[in-house]
């Protein structure tokens, strides 16, 4: 009953995710005057589309998956954190810590969200877009990219990279970020963990082993849709009658 529980709620959260995207902020993609397509002469479109779609993986700058990826880290990760107050924090962790929830994790742990958490980010990535990118359809090709990485550093899986845990995010890596520790306030970057090194949150323990325990270390969450969804309220106005 447990674990059919566990997967009715983790169907709710996919269904509410796939609802609040249909429905949050819209984005026009207007091509950059550089991206012109070859003209209808021309009888193939073939290197036309090799050449582009190689250099949004090759070329730096900000038309690049290869600047979008480590920006997007930064101001989602470590770099919002700094930049956020004190006050800012404590207001949006409720809602957070429902993705947190989890005494398991799988890959649709990466659907387990707020919807109140969604929107923030939802604003956060416009507000990035807006700042560091000419071309959005270079924001949009990362998307999935994004969420396809996401859910297989949140799978159950104990992969490691080795060496290279230094560099890049594994599931490993990730997973102590959800520990039931002091360790969950680590390894907030979702692809490039150096960037957790250079802002001093990078942890990882050198016999490359699972936490313990994933969860919140304070457990006042009811597994259930609904309470969830009224939990973040409810710690706030009691935040707030303090």
């Amino acid at each position: 009953p447990s674990r059919c529980r566990c997967w009715c709620i983790r169907r709710a959260y996919c269904s509410a995710r796939g609802s609040s995207a249909s429905s949050g902020p819209c984005l026009s993609i207007r091509r950059s005057p550089n991206s012109a397509r070859p003209s209808s002469k021309n009888r193939s479109t073939a290197p036309w589309t090799f050449s582009r779609t190689a250099a949004w993986f090759t070329v730096p700058g900000p038309n690049s998956v290869a600047w979008q990826l480590p920006v997007g880290d930064i101001s989602g990760g470590p770099g919002g954190l700094l930049a956020a107050s004190a006050d800012a924090l404590a207001v949006s962790w409720p809602f957070h810590a429902i993705h947190h929830s989890p005494k398991e994790l799988d890959w649709l742990s990466t659907e387990r969200f707020h919807p109140v958490n969604t929107y923030i980010s939802y604003l956060l990535s416009l507000t990035v877009l807006i700042l560091f990118f000419e071309d959005p359809f270079i924001f949009a090709l990362c998307m999935p990219l994004r969420k396809a990485y996401g859910m297989f550093i949140h799978a159950n899986v104990n992969i490691s990279y080795g060496p290279f845990d230094f560099v890049l995010a594994s599931p490993l890596f990730h997973h102590w970020h959800h520990a039931a520790s002091e360790m969950a306030d680590k390894n907030y970057c979702t692809f490039f963990s150096f960037l957790d090194w250079m802002f001093g949150t990078y942890y990882l323990p050198k016999d490359k082993k699972e936490p313990a325990s994933v969860g919140l270390a304070q457990d006042d969450l009811a597994n259930r849709f609904w309470p969830q969804m009224v939990y973040p309220f409810i710690k706030l106005a009691r935040m707030k009658t303090r």
